[in-house]
């Protein structure tokens, strides 16, 4: 009978595109990583990657090879979520995604906290501040801010997201404080980027209606954690949600600027891959956090604005 667990290790190994992270991710040494796919190889008879000293990639049978499994792959996560449903002690592996800087302020204490009271439920938490394909890279659930255009995935608002323009009181000392969006032309912005990111526009809302500017800067990042460090010293402004940043707003090492644009349409979601049964390891998970978030998120008590 074939023995899943090597396929479980070839499609690490193919989503790495390196043995040494492959082994890293699932707690094996690289030796034991290249039995398991020389095993594999020599089973099949068809060499399924090729190796260099830096990189694997598929051979056209390892292509064929990958596709298929991950599909035998998820239907077997997909008959184990159902049946855990039926338990009334949630277990298994959660995989979740989430910004950067949100998922290391807000996210990473609720976790500890949810294990605490799940503990046969393991978590595999990744920060990233770009979008991640959960079906494709097999998440169970992911916190986002941005819109969903995805109609495979199912999203439920968390917590209104405000988002607003601020910058270290050195930078406004130097080069002023914008009274309006259209000001920020002739400022330093600091931008998001990395491929697919909107964020080099910030949007507002001015007389009633959304709106957007195109802004600019000399700097920029695809990690938020990079453009709040870049923030902090004062090298230029960026627009950050209160969730975030609203600890150093408090301390002052943070001050905001444009609050009465802020705009109301934004949100943190929850958003997860449609299915006939939701598994109970991502139902509780999802209970846990409307429960210990709320209506009224605690980062934005007391703020002012």
């Amino acid at each position: 009978m074939p023995d899943i667990s090597d396929m479980a290790v070839f499609v690490k190994i193919v989503e790495c595109s390196s043995l040494t992270r492959a082994g890293r991710e699932l707690r094996m040494t690289p030796g034991a990583v290249t039995k398991r796919l020389n095993k594999l190889e020599a089973r099949l008879g068809v060499r399924l990657l090729n190796r260099t000293t830096r990189q694997v990639s598929t051979t056209e049978a390892g292509s064929h090879y990958y596709d298929k499994a991950l599909a035998i792959l998820g239907e077997i996560n997909w008959l184990e979520n159902s049946l855990s449903t039926l338990s009334n002690n949630p277990r298994g592996l959660l995989k979740i995604t989430a910004p950067g800087l949100f998922g290391r302020i807000q996210l990473c204490p609720l976790v500890l906290e949810f294990r605490d009271r799940f503990p046969e439920i393991q978590v595999h938490l990744q920060l990233t501040d770009r979008i991640v394909d959960l079906i494709g890279e097999g998440f169970d659930l992911a916190i986002r801010n941005s819109r969903l255009t995805d109609s495979n995935l199912v999203a439920r608002k968390l917590a209104a997201d405000r988002r607003v323009v601020c910058g270290a009181p050195s930078y406004f000392e130097k080069f002023g404080r914008p009274a309006k969006p259209a000001d920020l032309l002739d400022h330093e912005c600091l931008l998001l980027r990395f491929p697919g990111s909107k964020q080099y526009r910030w949007h507002f809302r001015e007389d009633g209606q959304n709106t957007s500017l195109l802004v600019k800067g000399s700097i920029d990042s695809n990690s938020t954690e990079v453009l709040h460090e870049w923030t902090l010293s004062g090298a230029g402004m960026s627009m950050r949600s209160t969730a975030e940043i609203s600890d150093d707003l408090r301390a002052g090492r943070l001050e905001a600027a444009l609050t009465q644009f802020i705009p109301d349409d934004r949100a943190f979601n929850l958003v997860y891959p449609k299915r006939e049964m939701l598994p109970q390891k991502v139902r509780v998970f999802i209970d846990f956090l409307f429960n210990r978030i709320g209506k009224q998120p605690h980062w934005d008590a007391g703020l002012g604005f």
